[in-house]
């Protein structure tokens, strides 16, 4: 299997307010959309998540 490098915040935070912008999503549904994905699970962005998604 190859190793998923995980995403820079700068990259992540973007991501989210597009999700946030775009599709409507609730920091619940986003945490939930992200928690579980292999380059974010186990990686030190892991613990910034709820903090980047309160943020955007």
């Amino acid at each position: 299997m190859k190793e998923i490098n995980p995403p820079s915040e700068q990259y992540l935070s973007t991501i989210i307010k597009g999700l946030k912008e775009t599709y409507n999503l609730n920091e619940i549904e986003i945490k939930e959309y992200f928690e579980n994905l292999s380059g974010i699970k186990g990686h030190e962005i892991e613990k910034k998540l709820s903090e980047l998604i309160k943020s955007e």
